[in-house]
């Protein structure tokens, strides 16, 4: 199945990213307190988590498919 991507304006510069992971996204911050989202350095992924704690969240595929990871 081909994904339709969309191009989204940041303050750190423009994301591109898939139409599913927006929607996923937006499901994953409706269920943190403080949520912020960014693309990851692979330029493929997106990772959402609570403000200031960058070492556990969510990883949301370009599918749309997320997992949650913990580093330490």
């Amino acid at each position: 199945m081909s994904e339709v991507w969309i191009r989204l304006p940041t303050e750190h510069g423009e994301v591109r990213v898939t139409v599913s992971q927006m929607f996923e996204v937006g499901r994953l911050c409706a269920l943190l307190d403080d949520p912020v989202w960014h693309a990851n350095e692979c330029g493929c992924c997106v990772a959402v988590h609570e403000r200031g704690d960058s070492h556990r969240g969510y990883v949301v595929g370009a599918d749309g498919g997320s997992d949650w990871i913990e580093v330490e």
